[in-house]
């Protein structure tokens, strides 16, 4: 059914021409959507926005701001600051909680590499990134970068 359905894609592609090529991908768990952005600001240089994501972030408009460089104990205590986002990764209501190890590790990596950029990173944004139960990781489901060219 899987190389069918492809094979039927791939024919409304080339019958549109407007698709470059297909790609196919595993489906991601179920999980929490975060958002983690990080901008270049003129006056504070880049700082990181993390919230919920997905649809939540547009709905809620609940995130943290920090300014950049990070370390771990600082993107938690960004976290705790987002109103109901401690209890959901700690287990509410039976659930068993989500993965904040995981998006930690996961923000303290982009931030790392925007700062590591010198600025040639402008934009990062990771929305959603999903964060599955407890022990299953992070994934990054879309994400967008800028970057400043650098002339020589």
């Amino acid at each position: 059914a899987l190389e069918q359905a492809y094979d039927s894609m791939e024919a409304l592609c080339r019958e549109r021409n407007d698709v470059e090529g297909l790609m196919l991908e595993e489906m991601c768990p179920e999980g929490l959507d975060m958002v983690a952005g990080i901008r270049e600001d003129p006056q504070f240089g880049p700082v990181l926005a993390l919230g919920l994501g997905g649809i939540y972030t547009e709905l809620f408009k609940l995130v943290a701001i920090r300014r950049l460089p990070l370390g771990e104990a600082e993107i938690r205590r960004a976290l705790n600051e987002i109103p109901g986002v401690p209890q959901l990764f700690a287990g509410y209501r039976g659930h068993p909680g989500y993965d904040e190890d995981a998006l930690v590790s996961a923000v303290k990596r982009m931030a790392d590499m925007v700062s590591a950029s010198e600025g040639r990173i402008t934009l990062l944004e990771v929305n959603p990134l999903r964060v599955m139960e407890k022990g299953g990781g992070a994934a990054a489901l879309d994400c967008v970068m800028e970057r400043k060219e650098t002339v020589k």
